[in-house]
């Protein structure tokens, strides 16, 4: 959990896999 999640990062979650916690 280092980095900050950010409900809103559409072109985010589709670079990052990781960053799915929804």
């Amino acid at each position: 959990m280092s980095k900050i999640y950010i409900p809103i990062r559409p072109s985010r979650r589709e670079s990052d896999p990781d960053e799915e916690e929804e």
